[in-house]
């Protein structure tokens, strides 16, 4: 038991040393109002970037409030994506693009319209502005972003 309890210590560091960790580089919000029916939403931005990841993290979704936007990597400068992603040794940096639209004329979230997915059940947030899901070492985690770390004036369109 002792010699266990001694090898678990011992190598309790390297997997604290191993372990992934994000934060925060940039997280933006611009509301805007306009157009047909009442119409209005957010437009965000957040760069966050993780450090010491190998190959094989895979980004799937960002969550704002119970709205779920399923990410995609922008190729080559296209315009196509809503998140470019850049790689630097182990760090990866994703800038992520995302945005929430509702009607009040229908009462309705419109962002399966704008190619996004409501889901009934978002992960717990704590109180987290975003929470961004992806897959790494074979098992889905959560990333939280607290808070907005800047609000630009909101937009209304005629």
């Amino acid at each position: 038991m002792g010699i266990r309890l001694f090898v678990s210590i011992l190598l309790l560091p390297s997997v604290v040393v191993s372990a992934q960790k994000g934060r925060v580089l940039a997280a933006t919000e611009q509301c805007w109002s306009g157009g047909i029916a009442g119409r209005h939403g957010c437009n965000y931005n957040f760069v966050l970037a993780f450090s010491n990841v190998k190959q094989g993290m895979k980004v799937d979704t960002i969550w704002i409030g119970e709205y779920a936007v399923k990410l995609t990597e922008k190729n080559n400068n296209s315009t196509q994506g809503n998140m470019t992603v850049k790689r630097e040794k182990k760090t990866v940096v994703y800038d992520i693009n995302a945005r929430t639209a509702y009607d009040d004329n229908s009462r309705y979230s419109l962002n399966s319209e704008l190619g996004e997915t409501t889901a009934p059940k978002p992960p717990e947030s704590g109180g987290a502005v975003a929470v961004m899901t992806y897959w790494y070492g074979g098992e889905k985690r959560y990333f939280k972003v607290p808070k907005i770390l800047r609000r630009y004036a909101p937009v209304a369109y005629p």
